[in-house]
């Protein structure tokens, strides 16, 4: 009697290890299943208002440094148009201002690469024309470097020729903020475009 109870009782732990076993078996096929209809399955779309919201972020910790970059370049160009004007300007006027300018370029250049950085949107029209503003972004951010040259190279004996292309350069620049500037409003990154035109 008792080889037959220990038979039984290994009989039911060979019965329980062979349902476990078939169990986890089962188990492990429908997580295998489930696994490959979730990698199959494909991702929400990437919107244009998913893009925004993205680059309204990136806008958001940047715009304090472009804007304190913005500042100081206008009040130095301010400044050295001001002693330009009275006769006292001195090459380090000019050539400081330029440095700001430059200093803006970049952190303009920064945000555009923030941007371009960001997915953009699966519907073809959309990505166009993000890549589009992007683009538009960095053209702008050339002519100020462009701009800023002029200021770099004055000539102490004729300081209007720098003067003179400075401005010229800074309209340029202007229209084509201008247009960023409306782009960027076009595809819902408000925040990146600056509340006050200089």
């Amino acid at each position: 009697m008792t080889d037959e109870t220990e038979n039984s009782i290994d009989s039911g732990r060979g019965r329980f290890r062979k349902h476990l076993t078939w169990l986890i078996g089962i188990l492990a096929g429908v997580a295998g299943i489930v696994a490959a209809v979730v990698g199959l399955w494909p991702d929400p779309d990437f919107t244009l208002k998913a893009w925004a919201e993205r680059a309204d972020a990136v806008c958001d910790d940047t715009n304090g440094e472009q804007a304190d970059a913005l500042r100081t370049a206008v009040d130095a160009w301010g400044n050295a148009l001001s002693k330009f004007k009275a006769g006292t300007a001195t090459v380090a006027d000019f050539v400081e201002t330029g440095d700001l300018y430059n200093k803006l370029a970049g952190v303009s250049d920064k945000q555009a690469g923030d941007l371009s950085d960001i997915q953009k949107p699966d519907r073809d029209s959309d990505e166009e024309r993000v890549k589009v503003v992007i683009s538009n972004f960095r053209a702008a951010n050339r002519m100020i470097y462009a701009a800023t040259e002029k200021l770099r190279a004055v000539d102490p004996n004729n300081p209007q020729v720098a003067v003179d292309g400075f401005n010229t350069k800074m309209k340029s620049y202007d229209k084509k903020a201008h247009t960023v500037n409306d782009g960027l409003s076009s595809l819902g990154a408000n925040q990146c475009v600056p509340p006050v035109n200089y």
